[in-house]
């Protein structure tokens, strides 16, 4: 996927790859689950690997923040957020 977009945001859903999209969904959710402090199948050793390639484990904040920095440049370039 990287390869192929130049990054790691796999979508929620994504055609050509449902079972990709699905199992980056559960890396998330399990992720959630190591942080509150119960049980979870993701070893350190996983999160780890997954930290090396630059996974976005909160794919919301991801896509508020790069909308939020579209919007800081539009406001730069016109000077006012208008759009």
């Amino acid at each position: 996927f990287r390869e192929q977009t130049g990054h790691v945001m796999v979508p929620h859903s994504y055609p050509p790859s449902q079972k990709l999209a699905q199992w980056v969904k559960r890396q998330r959710y399990q992720h959630q689950l190591k942080q509150a402090g119960r049980h979870s199948t993701l070893s350190d050793e996983r999160e780890e690997m997954l930290n090396s390639v630059g996974f976005i484990w909160d794919s919301h904040r991801a896509v508020w923040s790069y909308h939020f920095q579209k919007l800081e440049a539009f406001a730069l370039a016109h000077g006012h957020c208008c759009v």
